[in-house]
């Protein structure tokens, strides 16, 4: 039973996957829909200490974690970051934001995981829908800024560079912040989350350690 656990909370990362990207189609609450994209990431990343503390890891339970993945940290996200833009876009910018569909499935398919990690892109939609950009940026803006910032991202996700995860502590405080953010002080919380994830991932670039595979 120990072993089959970090699955069946893997498979409860799933429904709350599918139930956001529902949400995100349908457009009727999109802020709960990123609220279920955070409560995702949260979710994984405790479970990555379960499987730790349980000596739980298994080939299948990577792979179907990766799956996973791909639902919640991709595919959703997608489509909630495609909510966020209601103007018009040309063939050029409707390339750009497929990006991550093809960097999530090259990094999936990779037996070694160097690039950024596809929370970075989740978090774009996230945080744009609990941060309101669309009141705050004028639709014409917001077109020709958000594209190439998902294109970064998802070139970042497959770059041939290895980022060093953080800290323990600071990523627990980094999980509390993820947590608190759909809830408590979202727009300070949210703005706070862009800059401290800008601040790694150019960080990042400069001392993780170059991929050899």
């Amino acid at each position: 039973m120990p072993a089959v656990l970090p699955q069946l909370v893997t498979a409860a990362r799933l429904v709350i996957g599918a139930q956001a990207l529902i949400l995100a189609i349908e457009g009727d609450n999109l802020v709960l829909a990123a609220t279920l994209i955070a409560l995702s990431v949260v979710i994984e990343s405790l479970n990555e200490r379960l499987t730790t503390w349980l000596n739980a890891a298994s080939p299948f339970g990577e792979r179907f974690t990766d799956l996973v993945d791909y639902t919640t940290l991709i595919i959703t996200p997608w489509v909630l970051t495609r909510a966020l833009l209601i103007g018009r876009r040309n063939m050029f910018q409707e390339v750009l934001l497929d990006l991550p569909l093809l960097a999530g499935a090259l990094r999936s398919a990779r037996n070694t995981r160097p690039g950024l990690s596809p929370v970075f892109f989740a978090f774009v939609g996230v945080t744009g829908i609990l941060l309101q950009v669309q009141e705050l940026i004028s639709t014409s803006r917001l077109t020709m800024i958000l594209p190439p910032v998902v294109a970064v991202l998802s070139l970042l996700m497959i770059a041939p560079v290895r980022y060093r995860p953080l800290p323990a502590a600071l990523g627990l405080v980094a999980l509390a912040l993820v947590a608190a953010m759909p809830f408590f002080q979202t727009e300070i919380l949210a703005g706070g989350a862009i800059l401290l994830g800008a601040l790694y991932i150019i960080a990042g670039s400069f001392v993780g350690e170059k991929a050899t595979g």
